[in-house]
């Protein structure tokens, strides 16, 4: 049985090579895919109670909306602590981001008497530019960074190859993971008793060492700092304790739930517990949610220091992708078989004469199918290995090899799944030839294998014409217009402990140069991934209004730099008791003055704490975030304690490197971290830019398995329409006739496919584009030039085989042996 299958097998090499390529490729797209969405799934699902792991997150109330944040105010842990028994376990960190870290590999302490002096040195004398060595290795850390409880470790578990989280108790220590410690110490047991500045203020001592944080987590932990080191120093990091009127993303708090507690009644306690302890107001309702931890990779809405968040939608998008993929190989595969069934039939016809059975015929052809769906099945995993490096780097970080148990059983379900769907049909359809019939000529009928090729070209369409919608949607949202200007902004953000005067004195250096266009002092570019939001006051009236602003801080020179552009009023001035601001065009008509002229004079108080500001100009409508979301209201005003960002616009790109070295004489011993705005703004995009790439890449693999199939069938086309054209040629036929023959057939097929891709398409990128407040047209021209491109595979496929055919001399087609 399996010598008859290898002979067949070799006996049709052209086929098989073809069936082979098409089922590898799908494979490899299918593995691929599989590891993606299992990869993307299974962050921190190695936590071993990970079901009752369960992050708290706050939700603001607006009459006119509702604000989310990933973070609490600094009273919730104690007071969760205390008035939930069911919550086991209460653990809360607080982000470190933009600080930097300083060692000395060559000359640390020597023992621990030595940097026990050192600390208490740096502390009594805590200068800037005070390090433990003049030339530390020093590096500014932006992620996986955060003061932490010791109870965090009681929640998550990460292996410590040295020391133990109770030594976390203490004020002034710190833990690294065995990378960071090999950066800054060369070996991690080296890196043990040493010393760890923070913003060369700080002296931390290394008390232990962690694992390596694997990489489906959201909280890679890099550098931990004692919880109680931030209590000490709470004024440089925004801390204040037990505080329940202020809140910031950076302060998070996780909670483990007792077993078989329901989340919904612990959900219901909290509403009430919110009530109790924030003073909430008619205009604004606070209330704590529980987030579970295997939610927290998926919801946008608390995204802050989630390094990247996945989306169910993203992941059900590729996961249908790769069963198109895999249905296109297996329509493939039976589109290919059956054509053979002509070529077979005698040999059917003579195997039942001499006694064969249906059952036995329909297990040899089981049989072929499987051997050729394993042979395909190890190239695609080739192909899929060779894929994983570049794929990994563009998307989800994945693991570069696929030799894994999962792997293997998904790899085995595939080879069963494709053999029954792919070797069933032809299996049935050789094996049911009568004896008598399969030696006669039979004219057969293309009506399945036709809807086979329709259904291939249709997702084909589909695909290319969701690769146009998508890179059309990403040109427009990167080349719009934002409402200001981008282009040649230099951006150098601040640190912990950051030195206006230092910062005052760097500008007024700057401006000496006359490659510096215009430099601002700012707290961030007009549309920043990460916004500071607030109620108002309006014209010294006692309530506050309904709804929520955007606020972006800068000194006067913030209009100009970013090319801001006013519409009515003027500019506010420098100074520190200027009291003056600007909104945008939206926010004066929700204020009610449709002339923004209107607004002007009247005053302003933003949050409950602020100082009245005057109206003095209107600024035209900017991008407050990414154009996802619409425009909202916004205010513009100076206030120079938040101004940690250093803004440059130049007219010289090699002024970089002298901003590099003012920026350094006035922080030395801080590391510059300087990006272009540009560069920023392209992450806004990223999860676009990968689902425009992804649709190019699958519509690639989709067109070339079509491809594969159609150059089967339009050479088993011109084998049964051999004579057929050689008895045309005899009579006069051109070649161009000759081809007309072989592409009516497949653009008949093309134009039917087309009539279902089409409202299909739209109807998928469509749906896509509701999430975007500024979106494409999905109109005639793709569908024209996705019918086109269609039409242009198509025929370029068939007519190689076809002209071979057309080209062949009659008399070799007509002769009968």
């Amino acid at each position: 049985m399996l010598k008859i299958a290898i002979r067949h097998i070799l006996r049709f090499k052209k086929t098989a090579a073809l069936n082979i390529a098409g089922l590898a490729i799908g494979i490899a797209a299918a593995l691929i895919i599989f590891m993606i969405i299992r990869f993307e799934t299974s962050f921190d699902t190695q936590q071993p109670n990970y079901k009752n792991i369960y992050r708290i997150v706050t939700q603001t109330d607006y009459s006119t909306g509702v604000q989310y944040n990933s973070g609490v105010s600094t009273g919730v842990p104690d007071a969760l602590r205390t008035e939930f028994p069911q919550m086991e376990k209460v653990a809360a960190l607080q982000a470190i981001q933009g600080s930097q870290f300083s060692a000395s590999r060559n000359s640390q302490a020597k023992d621990d008497n030595i940097k026990q002096d050192l600390s208490q040195s740096i502390k009594q004398n805590p200068s800037p530019n005070i390090k433990e060595d003049p030339s530390p290795n020093t590096f500014r850390e932006d992620a996986g960074t955060y003061f932490i409880e010791p109870s965090w470790f009681d929640l998550f578990h990460q292996k410590w190859l040295s020391g133990s989280p109770s030594q976390l108790a203490a004020p002034d220590v710190a833990a690294l993971d065995k990378s960071t410690a090999e950066k800054y110490f060369g070996t991690w047991q080296h890196a043990l008793g040493q010393i760890l500045t923070l913003d060369n203020k700080y002296p931390l001592k290394i008390i232990g060492i962690l694992d390596n944080a694997p990489a489906n987590t959201d909280f890679p932990l890099r550098i931990v700092v004692s919880f109680e080191t931030l209590r000490q120093h709470p004024d440089d990091y925004s801390y204040v304790k037990n505080d329940w009127s202020g809140m910031t993303g950076q302060h998070q708090v996780f909670v483990q739930l007792a077993l078989n507690t329901p989340p919904e009644a612990i959900s219901t306690r909290l509403k009430s517990f919110s009530k109790d302890h924030f003073a909430n107001q008619i205009i604004k309702v606070r209330t704590l949610l529980l987030l579970p931890l295997k939610e927290n990779h998926f919801d946008n809405r608390f995204s802050y220091i989630v390094p990247h968040v996945s989306s169910h939608t993203s992941l059900l998008t590729l996961s249908f992708i790769g069963m198109l993929i895999l249905l296109m190989a297996i329509i493939n595969f039976i589109n290919l078989s059956t054509a053979q069934s002509a070529i077979r039939a005698k040999e059917i016809g003579i195997r039942k004469v001499l006694g064969s059975l249906r059952i036995q015929l329909i297990k040899d052809l089981l049989l072929e199918t499987a051997i050729l769906v394993s042979m395909a099945m190890v190239l695609g995993a080739g192909i899929a290995q060779l894929s994983l490096p570049a794929v990994s780097k563009q998307f989800a970080h994945l693991p570069v090899s696929i030799w894994s148990i999962e792997n293997a059983v998904f790899l085995c379900t595939v080879v069963i799944v494709v053999t029954l769907f792919a070797g069933i049909y032809p299996a049935f359809i050789l094996s049911g030839y009568q004896p008598l019939r399969a030696f006669k000529p039979q004219p057969g009928a293309f009506s399945v294998r036709r809807g086979l090729i329709i259904t291939q070209f249709a997702i084909s369409q589909i695909m290319i014409i969701c690769v146009i919608v998508a890179m059309a949607q990403v040109h427009l949202l990167q080349s719009a217009d934002l409402g200001f200007n981008k282009d040649a902004v230099y951006t150098v953000p601040g640190f912990g402990n950051y030195d206006l005067n230092a910062a005052d004195a760097l500008k007024t250096r700057l401006k000496q140069y006359a490659g510096f266009t215009s430099i601002t002092l700012a707290n961030m570019p007009p549309a920043a991934n990460s916004n500071w939001m607030d109620v108002f006051y309006f014209d010294q009236g006692a309530i506050a209004s309904s709804y929520n602003i955007d606020i972006r801080v800068g000194d006067a020179d913030y209009v100009r730099t970013f090319g801001l552009q006013l519409i009515a009023g003027r500019n506010y001035r420098d100074g520190k008791n200027i009291r003056e601001l600007l909104i945008n065009q939206t926010f004066a008509r929700e204020l009610g003055y449709n002339d923004p002229a209107n607004a002007i004079g009247h005053t302003l108080k933003i949050g409950n704490t602020g100082e009245w500001h005057q109206i003095v100009g209107v600024i035209k409508d900017f991008t407050n975030n990414t154009l996802r979301e619409h425009i909202r209201p916004s205010v513009v005003m100076p206030w120079r304690e938040a101004c940690w960002l250093t803004c440059v616009r130049l007219n010289d790109f090699k002024m970089v490197e002298v901003l590099k070295d003012e920026w350094m004489k006035a922080f030395p011993g801080y590391v510059f971290n300087g990006s272009f705005l540009t560069q920023q703004m392209q992450s806004f995009y990223q999860q676009e830019q990968q689902l425009s790439l992804l649709y190019r890449l699958f519509a690639g693999i989709a067109i070339f398995i079509s491809c594969l199939g159609l150059y089967g069938m339009v050479s088993f086309m011109a084998v049964q329409k051999q004579k057929e054209i050689g008895i045309r040629k005899v009579l006069g036929a051109s070649v161009m006739h000759i081809l007309y023959l072989f592409w009516k057939e497949f653009l008949v097929l093309v134009g039917i496919a087309f009539l279902i891709a089409a409202p299909a398409g739209w109807w998928l990128m469509n749906n896509w584009l509701q999430h975007f407040a500024l979106r494409t047209e999905v109109g005639a021209t793709v569908f024209l030039t996705a019918m086109i491109a269609s039409v242009a595979i198509a025929l370029l496929t068939v007519s190689h085989k076809a002209m071979t055919a057309a080209l062949t001399n009659p008399v070799k087609s007509i002769q009968t042996e």
